[in-house]
């Protein structure tokens, strides 16, 4: 069932190339059925458009490059296991594409979550995303930018405080799974194939809006 969901999302958010800002006016978006929501994290940031990328529930952007993605589905069953976090790395990597610079398990918001640090090598695009699990959901966070465009590491966590729980989280209990072969293996693998199309429409929004701003610059 996991895969059937997963693998028909894969198609539909490789037509998301496009994502346009919204005029929603609100600061916060709040997802009661997820137990989470998502604040603009200054002025100068606005919603974007998510609604044909199954699994988004919202995501924002900055005219210096930021843009910053939840994905979050229900999955009770869902365990970051050893072997999860394997498939979510093959899944997301791509030869030639993609390269992974590095990844931890660190606490956030007091939920054990994987973070991952990749480069989108055609574009010289930085990827972070984090994976976690808690309420019976899995959550991906992706903070996608230029790497032109240096962060230091309490913008980028800030940038990730715009996510917050509803309530106390509640993380699943421990899996004993450790092998490539366990149930969460596959899981793990098409959560990383997603985010890796995502990236890719990332991508290209910041590349269409690196030429708009150079053409303007050479028409003053």
């Amino acid at each position: 069932m996991h895969t059937c969901r997963l693998a028909g999302a894969l198609g539909i958010c490789f037509l998301t190339t496009v994502l346009f800002s919204t005029a929603d006016a609100a600061e916060t978006k709040t997802f009661e059925s997820y137990k989470c929501q998502l604040t603009l994290p200054g002025p100068k940031y606005t919603w974007l458009d998510v609604s044909k990328m199954p699994g988004a529930a919202a995501g924002f952007t900055e005219d210096s490059g930021v843009n910053f993605i939840l994905l979050a589905d229900r999955d009770s069953d869902f365990r970051l296991s050893k072997a999860a976090i394997a498939g979510f790395e093959t899944g997301l990597m791509k030869p030639g594409i993609t390269t992974k610079i590095d990844g931890t398990m660190i606490q956030f918001q007091g939920v054990p979550c994987y973070q991952m640090n990749v480069r989108h090598i055609q574009n010289d695009t930085l990827l972070t995303v984090r994976l976690l699990v808690a309420n019976g959901y899995w959550y991906q966070l992706m903070l996608i930018r230029p790497s032109s465009l240096i962060l230091d590491p309490a913008k980028i966590e800030s940038l990730f405080s715009s996510f917050q729980f509803i309530g106390t989280p509640s993380p699943p209990a421990a899996t004993p799974h450790a092998a490539t072969n366990d149930p969460y293996y596959t899981f793990g693998y098409h959560m990383g194939q997603i985010l890796g199309l995502c990236l890719i429409a990332i991508v290209a929004i910041l590349v269409v809006r690196l030429v708009t701003r150079k053409g303007k610059k050479d028409t003053i």
